[in-house]
């Protein structure tokens, strides 16, 4: 017969969890406090399992541009019974904008080439699209290698005022003054592998809570198949080069000869110079 234990007894159980905080906050998600709340929630799962069935197939996905996956997402949105659209008009081109009857949920999407290009579609998120919104999403499409330790990176630079206002500090100043005090209010909700979720302080709104959505599209395998596949080679060459484009962009460091050099062997490696020559 099995033994059903009590309130008391369960909540004990809990506490003495060592991640207890993490599953008392689990737990009270699991609370919409009113119709948005639980909108939003739900909203949440349904990504996340988005997330999951595309980070299945990341081999057909990996090379895509960034609406082309955001454009992935909002169709399984469409599908699951939201009305989703991409590009909306909303004092810009919002990436993505979802409804559900009378709630609208918005959200930008970046693909990591760099730390400082991700923040930048944070401030685009905040000081542009922003309005009366209580909540809204960021997703982070990762292709380079090393997806934890990159995910890690981003959260480090994004909690360090030193790291961030080497980027804002090259704004107007005006503007720059303006990212601080937005990026100097953040308040981590919670934090792991899957997503960031944070609060900010901006212009005209208090308290916006923004889930920043880490897509693990990095694919570099080594296996014999790899090493005869050249789109995989060239493509991820290409990310590689992009990356090199805004290290490069964000440095006062001489051009890597080597590793550029590197780089384009490997875009270029089934091109025949002599081919070029006269």
């Amino acid at each position: 017969m099995v033994k059903h234990r009590s309130s008391q007894e369960l909540f004990e159980a809990y506490h003495e969890h060592p991640d207890f905080n993490n599953l008392l906050l689990e737990l009270t998600e699991r609370l919409p406090n009113s119709p948005y709340d639980k909108f939003v929630f739900q909203l949440h799962n349904h990504i996340n399992q988005i997330i999951i069935n595309l980070e299945k197939t990341k081999d057909k996905y990996s090379s895509f541009d960034e609406d082309s996956i955001t454009n992935y997402i909002c169709s399984n949105l469409d599908s699951m019974g939201y009305t989703a659209s991409e590009q909306t008009k909303q004092v810009g081109a919002v990436d993505l904008t979802v409804k559900e009857g009378d709630y609208t949920w918005i959200a930008e999407a970046k693909i990591d080439y760099h730390n400082t290009k991700i923040l930048e579609g944070l401030i685009q998120l905040l000081t542009r699209y922003i309005t009366r919104d209580k909540k809204a999403g960021f997703f982070v499409y990762f292709k380079g290698k090393n997806f934890n330790k990159r995910v890690s990176s981003f959260i480090h630079y994004l909690k360090d005022e030193k790291l961030w206002s080497e980027h804002t500090n090259k704004k107007p100043p005006e503007l720059a003054e303006e990212c601080k005090s937005i990026f100097r209010t953040i308040e981590v909700i919670k934090e792991n592998e899957s997503y960031l979720e944070c609060k900010f302080q901006c212009p005209g709104v208090e308290n916006i809570a923004v889930r920043c959505f880490f897509v693990n599209l990095s694919f570099w395998p080594a296996d014999t198949s790899a090493e005869k596949a050249n789109y995989i080679r060239t493509n991820n060459a290409e990310h590689e080069l992009t990356e090199f484009y805004f290290d490069l962009l964000d440095s006062d460091s001489e051009i890597d000869k080597h590793k550029l050099l590197s780089i384009l062997e490997r875009k270029f490696r089934n091109i025949d110079p002599d081919d070029f020559r006269s």
